[in-house]
Formats: C-alpha cells, sequence, structure tokens
C-alpha cells in the first residue's frame, strides 16, 4: 500500500511525485503563517496542495485573485511549495452574499429573538 502512496501519479497530464493532496483547507491564519504552514506541508513530501477558498473577485476580507496584492500573496504560497516539487492548485471562490443584508437580517433576527 505504502509503495502505491508513494510512487509517482499521472493527473491527467500533470505528473505528481506521489498520492498524497492537500485538500482544499480554510487555515484561519495571517498571510505570513499561511505561507509557512503550507511550506511545512510541502516540505513533508506532499505532492499537491490545493488552496481553498481563493476569491476572484474583489470581496475585502483578506487576499484576492482580483488585485495586485492578493495576486502577489498567491505567489508567494506557490513559490513556497514549488521549492520543495509540490504542485499547487486552487479551489476558487466568488461570494453571491450580500454582506450587509445579511448583517441587517442578523442584527434583526437578534432583537426579534431577545425575551421581552
Amino acid at each position: 500500500m505504502y509503495d502505491i502512496t508513494s510512487s509517482p501519479f499521472d493527473y491527467g497530464g500533470l505528473t505528481l511525485k506521489n498520492r498524497i493532496i492537500f485538500s482544499p483547507t480554510t487555515l484561519g491564519l495571517s498571510e505570513e503563517a499561511q505561507a509557512a504552514r503550507l511550506e511545512a506541508i510541502a516540505a513533508g513530501g506532499c505532492a499537491m496542495i490545493i488552496i481553498g477558498d481563493v476569491p476572484v473577485g474583489r470581496h475585502g476580507f483578506g487576499p484576492d485573485l482580483f488585485s495586485k496584492k492578493g495576486q502577489a500573496h498567491y505567489r508567494r504560497l506557490i513559490d513556497a511549495a514549488h521549492r520543495h516539487g509540490c504542485k499547487v492548485c486552487a479551489q476558487l471562490h466568488q461570494s453571491d452574499s450580500d454582506l450587509m443584508a445579511i448583517l441587517k437580517c442578523a442584527r434583526h433576527t437578534h432583537q426579534a429573538s431577545e425575551p421581552r
């Protein structure tokens, strides 16, 4: 079993060094801590990291692919993983939520549920 796990794998034309893939996860870390964590995962032998919840549009909650700053952040993550022969892909995310409408609803629901 371990021989199969550690053997190279053709993933639709992309060769992975083994069959270990880190699933998309929102780590809830600062940008620096996220880069360090993903580099440690790559250094540990992971063949591919899927970065979770990567926003493609402007949203205001951390790095996104819309801004040059966000693009630079994801470039740092990719470079850190590539130093260890680890491939990177992204779980793209586009929110259709209207945060202000949700907050208004949440306040209304909270006020309605308070005892009188």
